[in-house]
């Protein structure tokens, strides 16, 4: 098989990129799981009362939905997780007690000894002051749900989620088969955007005292405060450093969930989850710089076996998958594993083909895109097998005749600035200007922001 190496040479993103590099975090497992359960939690409508009213920014992330379809699509059609053995909590339902329930009922209470676990959460992060009884106060990392409100004089109880008692609740599992993901920050930015991206930390610091526990759980003084999150960790960024989401050709997404998607679709039988964390940070560098380092935590025993998300080592890469058989009309695609820019610039008539387990390889047409859903013909049709399910692959990949280098002006720029900017660029040809958030942009054009230090 073919595969045209066009968009990847002329974009600058060379033969050794993640996707074919990908280091893979695939040793949760010392023996075969019986089961896979997974709760992906994402959320982007959130209320002004659940940061701050008086920042006078738009509080709504973009790309927490888009994090959650990338794993339940990743999960499974790649790692072959049940369909309802997926639990999604998304925008209203993900609220504190939501969150907590269906950790208990779907993970906790569900998991046995060989199971594997997958806990996701995107959205706000944010540092907590705890104040004690004896008027100390001890600084905690939190997740926002979609009801958390700031303490008050009225309500001082903190109502966010404290990683230390998910960390307790979560320790209550028969498996250590667990995979942790945090596409959150909790830096005190004080502000919602950095650059063409938006950051996923609450730019206040809250205080407040302890989140009022229901009826019959123990109280959150008998928590312990600094133990480690069981199993494997995946976070990222370290907490107090910068977490963002960015715009790319059609969707939003957190920089961390779809690098880490990516490089699972294209995952090859290197168990180290260190080297997939480094090999993720360059992909994050290549987006957002070095503003965000991705970091690992790993609580697993001896790396032997098959992967946290299940995979076996001999698995197949792939593309993307085929989500629907089509019949008279065109069949579904999911483009999970496509890198963005090679995404970006895919057009109508480019050939994929869908491999089945045995047999030929199934050439299709692609017809249409829209962010990383896609459309495609059969090229002979009927095909001969189902195609539902089977992973797809870049056979010829059509490009446009003229590619334009698309410029964001940072909206910190002087009216003046602004208006110098935008003339002088508007005179060079295949140059476009936009509005930092405005769309994807291939470079940021502003003043070099201060950032958190290396």
């Amino acid at each position: 098989m073919q595969q045209a190496t066009l968009a990847l040479g002329a974009l600058g993103l060379g033969g050794t990129t993640l996707l074919s590099t990908a280091g893979q975090y695939q040793q949760a497992l010392a023996k075969p799981a019986r089961r896979k359960l997974a709760l992906l939690i994402g959320i982007n409508a959130y209320p002004d009362r659940a940061l701050d009213p008086g920042v006078a920014q738009d509080i709504a992330l973009r790309g927490c939905l888009t994090d959650v379809e990338l794993q339940r699509q990743l999960l499974i059609y790649r790692f072959g997780f049940a369909p309802v053995d997926v639990v999604t909590l998304t925008n209203q339902a993900a609220t504190r007690a939501g969150i907590l329930t269906a950790i208990d009922e779907h993970l906790v209470q569900q998991a046995t000894a060989d199971d594997v676990v997958l806990l996701h959460f995107s959205g706000y992060g944010s540092e907590v002051l705890v104040q004690g009884d004896d008027g100390t106060s001890q600084t905690q990392s939190a997740w926002v749900p979609v009801d958390s409100r700031l303490p008050s004089e009225d309500s001082p109880a903190l109502t966010d989620l404290l990683e230390a008692e998910l960390v307790a609740q979560l320790s209550h599992l028969a498996t250590t088969n667990l995979t942790t993901v945090i596409d959150a920050g909790s830096q005190d930015a004080g502000y919602l955007r950095w650059g063409n991206s938006r950051v996923r930390s609450r730019p206040t610091v809250p205080t407040g005292t302890l989140p009022t526990q229901p009826q019959g759980q123990p109280p959150l003084l008998d928590v312990p405060w600094d133990a480690p999150w069981p199993g494997l960790l995946l976070r990222a960024a370290s907490p107090g450093r910068l977490v963002l989401e960015s715009q790319w050709d059609g969707f939003s997404a957190g920089v961390f969930t779809y690098a880490l998607t990516q490089s699972l679709w294209a995952a090859a039988p290197a168990p180290d989850p260190d080297a997939l964390i480094r090999r993720i940070g360059q992909y994050l560098q290549r987006w957002v710089g070095i503003d965000q380092q991705p970091v690992v935590g790993d609580r697993l025993p001896a790396r032997s076996g098959p992967g946290v998300y299940g995979l076996p080592t001999e698995a197949a890469i792939a593309a993307g998958v085929v989500l629907s058989n089509g019949g008279v009309r065109p069949v579904d695609l999911w483009l999970g594993g496509l890198p963005p820019l090679v995404l970006r610039y895919l057009q109508p008539g480019s050939c994929l083909v869908a491999l089945p387990a045995s047999g030929p390889a199934i050439p299709l047409r692609l017809e249409s895109r829209s962010g990383l859903r896609a459309q495609a013909k059969p090229v002979n049709d009927p095909p001969p097998v189902l195609l539902v399910q089977l992973p797809i692959y870049e056979q010829v990949r059509l490009l446009p005749q003229a590619i334009d280098l698309v410029v964001a002006l940072d909206s910190q720029l002087k009216r003046v600035e602004r208006v110098d900017a935008t003339s002088a660029l508007a005179g060079l040809s295949l140059v476009t200007v936009v509005t930092a958030g405005e769309r994807a942009a291939d470079c940021l054009f502003g003043r070099l922001p201060i950032g958190p230090s290396p």
